[in-house]
């Protein structure tokens, strides 16, 4: 695209074909660098041939090229395109490139390898585990529903085991149970441990669960498969005790 005659153009071209761009920002350089060299050939075309001065000379040029904007628009997305597969391609060759250097270094050390394999295999289980845990506890909704409305109210005593959350009270939980203004319904529980008596050929056996006040079914949503859940006569002192099995 030089002028006989003009070496140093010759030598820019070259540069400007066989140079990798690096960035989107280059090959936006390299396209108005591309549209100037052509207008410039022109002009200085135009005033060699034609004996017209620059300024006529640029608006021949101006008038023939037509529309420069759209030409480098056009331009440009050819050219992102083109970078866009390009770089790809450079990545997935550098990839595999690292790869194979890897195995020949890996090949050349047993023991290294072995070692990186076992650091790998505990690294990957222990992120695996971990991101498990979070996305059950953090990420995944409660099996609720309602989840996001549900809230936990603790209690915390200042200057006793300071940061440690101590569980509501059975006189709390009556006091926001009457005077709360701002929760739909409220529910307590304790976890325990309880004893099954021997009956029969069954032998006595230690199992775990929670005392509940009858409301907590209410606020979790919940619903029997079968039977009742608690009611409010449930709680009442001295009655037969009622049991809800998981």
């Amino acid at each position: 695209m030089s002028r006989s005659g003009d070496p140093g153009d010759g030598w820019h071209g070259l540069a400007r074909v066989f140079r990798f761009p690096s960035s989107r920002r280059r090959v936006r350089a390299d396209v108005d660098a591309e549209l100037a060299f052509h207008v410039e050939e022109r002009t200085a075309e135009l005033m060699e041939r034609e004996h017209l001065d620059r300024a006529r000379a640029e608006s021949e040029v101006a008038r023939r090229f037509g529309d420069l904007a759209e030409y480098r628009r056009q331009l440009r997305t050819i050219d992102d395109a083109g970078f866009r597969r390009d770089a790809r391609s450079e990545i997935m060759s550098t990839a595999l490139r690292e790869f194979r250097q890897a195995l020949r270094s890996l090949r050349r050390s047993r023991t290294f390898a072995w070692l990186a394999v076992v650091t790998l295999a505990l690294g990957l289980g222990a992120s695996t585990t971990i991101f498990s845990l979070l996305d059950r506890i953090v990420v995944q909704p409660l099996a609720y529903p309602y989840a996001d409305r549900l809230v936990r109210i603790g209690t915390k005593w200042p200057g006793i085991k300071a940061g440690e959350e101590y569980g509501t009270s059975v006189f709390m939980f009556q006091r926001f149970h009457e005077q709360s203004k701002t929760l739909d319904q409220i529910g307590i529980y304790h976890r325990d441990l309880f004893t099954l008596p021997a009956e029969g050929s069954l032998e006595a056996e230690r199992v775990s669960g929670i005392d509940a006040s009858a409301s907590l079914f209410g606020v979790l949503g919940i619903r029997p498969e079968l039977g009742r859940i608690f009611t409010a006569e449930d709680q009442i002192p001295l009655d037969p005790q009622v049991i809800v099995l998981s």
